[in-house]
């Protein structure tokens, strides 16, 4: 099994001076409260944030969303007269709550805002300009994923869909995420199945998956784990003089 990553401190919500600002995509230097209430573009076309993002229309239209994928807990989709949504409700954050069979729908979806139009001469000489031009706003498409908080749910969504489009490795796509995101972190059962959907080959047949035991995994990874973090507990220590 691949590496597994361990779950940091979460971010609680940003203050009252700052809620205008969180909305917004972030770079640079902010901190990561005002981040983690605010939306990055993860992957190409790609966004991902908190459900607080999913209520400001003014913020997703001014970075281009045309389709927002929800997956939680009664999550509802708030302008659906400006943008595509998949509501993917009832999924709970937590590490034995199976996953993959989820996947499917929401990479349709995803595909459906993010595929590139036809650009074969056969396809593009019969393409007329209406055509063309409804070609040319899809190739600008871009979807905004969210949970709640924008750590666990919505990060395995976007990082299996990537592995998935491009046939990546969990470790992989999780380290470019972090890029922009550095805070996201997929709960550990969540971890575990996107290891076995790389080892099954990317496979979208929750039956693939009727042998995996989610617990009896995690149970062979904590005591590494845990030895990860008394390791790097003792290296502070010493370069602290303690």
């Amino acid at each position: 099994m691949g590496h597994i990553f361990s779950r940091g401190s979460r971010n609680r919500g940003a203050t009252a001076g700052q809620e205008k600002k969180s909305a917004e995509t972030t770079t640079g230097t902010e901190s990561l409260q005002v981040k983690a209430e605010s939306m990055q573009e993860v992957l190409p076309r790609i966004y991902m944030g908190p459900s607080s993002v999913a209520q400001n229309s003014e913020v997703l239209e001014k970075h281009g969303i045309t389709h927002v994928l929800a997956i939680g807990w009664d999550l509802k989709a708030h302008f659906p007269d400006k943008f595509k949504y998949l509501l993917i409700n009832k999924v709970e954050d937590r590490p034995g709550f199976f996953l993959i069979p989820y996947f499917a729908q929401a990479f349709e979806f995803m595909d459906s805002c993010l595929n590139d139009p036809p650009s074969s001469k056969e396809e593009k000489s019969t393409t007329n300009v209406t055509s063309k031009k409804k070609a040319n706003k899809q190739s600008q498409d871009r979807v905004f994923v969210h949970c709640h908080k924008g750590l666990s749910r919505s990060a395995s969504i976007i990082i299996a869909y990537e592995m998935h489009k491009h046939q990546r490795s969990f470790e992989s796509v999780y380290n470019d995420i972090r890029k922009s995101r550095s805070f996201i972190m997929p709960n550990i059962g969540f971890q575990v199945q996107l290891q076995a959907f790389h080892r099954c080959n990317y496979s979208l047949d929750a039956a693939t998956y009727t042998s995996l035991d989610i617990y009896q995994n995690i149970s062979e990874i904590l005591p590494n784990m845990l030895n990860v973090i008394i390791s790097c507990q003792q290296k502070f220590a010493l370069n602290k003089g303690v």
